[in-house]
């Protein structure tokens, strides 16, 4: 194992996960423009014990702590908490970057070794949890994060966020702060096999226009979602959901017909070339938002797999994508309803060419000015190197 870096970023989620995406990206873009070493620490992406660390390139590492998923809200997290606090204490670093701040197994280590070492903390603050996510689980868990919050801002020297929300509440809390998006990485091959065949799989007819969802965070989007897919007048479509999506036992009734004919729900995909074989098979993608504090607040990184395809985004998004899709017209954005969301698929369906290479060019447009490695990377060196 490696015991010295640069830079250790903590991550509360697991790989290919949400904010693990993020920490990645951010990791790669530092790796790509300096020779500084850095590490990311995160839960093991299957279940697994102990501490295992790979290099997957030049001066970048994953390190592995234990996880099982034994319980809804539980899976070795004192563990990790106590593995944690060893490598903290153990490593040589200049500085930390986490998230999940808001969780014991985050917060009581990095705040450990803050007060041992006097190590530079930086939180990444991306989610809602203290009276937002918390509410939605229990109250208890609820005033956990807020406790975390608390410890975890008092010995924190930096925070970045991704959105205008988060910026007005770190204004109340005066620490120093910079707003920083997720940069995009393009990383998948473009030369699939021929796509036909996946469709072929997946029993989807020539003709079939295709609609993906994809995200593990669909909060309060369900019913949203089902009322819209009933509600296009093109019934000749098939809609791939990939990641976390869960259909209610009332709702598998209430829309039986449209979940038989036209949904196809995959799943979390851990192998990425059927991940971008699906992908590419789309002919448009939709993000939807509901409009509660965890949406507001949140910045929905899977954004950044949608951009750099060539296909149209349709969203009814709110809070921080809201401002950006209005700013840079990278696809088209509707309001909340079902009503309006289901005109802008069906708009989406039947773009006309030039409208399409508009979207297209858009979105290549926000790429470069808003989610640039270089100057994502540059950013986080200042902050991370003080």
């Amino acid at each position: 194992m490696k015991f010295k870096f640069d830079f250790l970023l903590v991550s509360h989620a697991k790989p290919n996960v949400g904010t693990f995406n993020s920490f990645l990206a951010y990791a790669q873009s530092i790796c790509r423009v300096s020779d500084f070493k850095v590490a990311i620490i995160c839960p093991s992406e299957k279940n697994f014990i102990g501490i295992k660390t790979i290099k997957i390139q030049k001066n970048l590492y994953i390190i592995n702590l234990p996880n099982f998923n034994y319980h809804e809200y539980f899976n070795l997290q004192i563990l990790r908490l106590i593995c944690l606090c060893i490598l903290l204490l153990l490593f040589k670093y200049k500085s930390v970057l986490a998230s999940g701040f808001s969780q014991p197994q985050i917060c009581i280590p990095i705040t450990l070794a803050k007060i041992i070492k006097n190590i530079r903390v930086i939180y990444l603050w991306d989610d809602m949890w203290g009276n937002g996510l918390g509410i939605k689980l229990n109250k208890f868990i609820n005033n956990i994060f807020l406790i975390c919050e608390k410890i975890s801002f008092k010995y924190c020297d930096y925070l970045i966020y991704p959105s205008g929300f988060f910026e007005n509440k770190i204004k109340k809390l005066k620490i120093k702060s910079t707003k920083i998006y997720q940069p995009y990485i393009s990383n998948y091959p473009k030369n699939h096999k021929n796509l036909s065949i996946i469709k072929k799989k997946l029993n989807i007819k020539k003709n079939s226009k295709v609609i993906t969802c994809m995200g593990n965070a669909f909060f309060d989007t369900e019913n949203l979602i089902l009322k819209t897919l009933d509600k296009i007048k093109e019934k000749n479509f098939i809609c791939i959901f990939i990641g976390k999506f869960f259909v209610s036992d009332k709702n598998q009734i209430k829309y039986k017909n449209i979940i038989k004919k036209n949904i196809i729900n995959i799943g979390f995909i851990d192998n990425k070339k059927y991940f971008n074989e699906l992908m590419d098979l789309s002919d448009i993608f939709i993000l939807p938002m509901a409009r509660n504090i965890i949406e507001k607040s949140r910045f929905p990184v899977r954004l950044l797999d949608y951009l750099g395809r060539n296909k149209i985004i349709v969203t009814n998004a709110t809070g921080e994508l809201k401002k950006l899709f209005e700013k840079y017209k990278i696809g088209i954005i509707t309001s909340y309803s079902p009503q309006s969301f289901s005109k802008g698929i069906q708009k989406a369906l039947t773009l006309k060419n030039n409208r399409k290479k508009f979207y297209i060019s858009q979105q290549k447009k926000i790429i470069f000015e808003e989610f640039n490695f270089k100057t994502t990377a540059k950013k986080l060196i200042k902050i991370l190197n003080k």
